[in-house]
């Protein structure tokens, strides 16, 4: 997301980045593209470590799923947010850092607990 969001800042203030649908649509999509191979590759990862660690395996699909919804979400924000700044008047570099970081952190928390809820409650897990 950081890095995402530092390649769209540097976009918009070199001009190579417009705010006009079809640049902006292919630029998100070549980020989603670039997030995706990084979450499935982090998430199998990740996801193959809690299968050897844990008693359970609904840790392992929690943890892999929601590894890679948080870096397809950063990929997304890391976009969104220099934008929705540029857009609003604001300067892109100075404030979108440390929100895209913040929001991915509560972001990837909240996926998190939720996707462990989900699937241990699909797998029967403390009832």
């Amino acid at each position: 997301g950081s890095q995402t969001s530092t390649i769209a800042v540097r976009g918009l203030a070199t001009g190579r980045l417009q705010i006009v649908p079809g640049q902006l649509r292919r630029f998100t999509w070549q980020q989603m593209k670039v997030g995706t191979i990084l979450g499935v590759t982090c998430s199998t990862l990740v996801a193959i470590f809690a299968y050897f660690q844990s008693l359970h395996p609904a840790v392992p699909i929690a943890v892999g799923v929601s590894l890679f919804l948080t870096v397809q979400l950063a990929s997304l924000n890391g976009v969104v947010i220099p934008v929705l700044f540029q857009r609003l008047g604001f300067d892109p570099a100075v404030a979108s850092g440390p929100l895209v970081t913040t929001s991915n952190d509560v972001l990837g928390i909240l996926i998190y607990f939720g996707m462990t809820g989900f699937f241990f409650r699909l797998m029967g897990v403390g009832g």
